[in-house]
């Protein structure tokens, strides 16, 4: 299959659950985002 057909088929099925999130979960995931570098490598 050449790119091009496979860009053309692919496809994603993603499935959320809806059970909450723990608070110290959520917390993680913000902590861990303001050490994500930028676009201009600016904090």
């Amino acid at each position: 299959m050449d790119v091009f057909k496979a860009i053309q088929v692919r496809r994603e099925i993603t499935k959320f659950e809806s059970k909450p999130i723990p608070h110290e979960v959520l917390e993680q995931v913000i902590d861990a985002g303001l050490f994500a570098p930028t676009g201009n490598n600016l904090p």
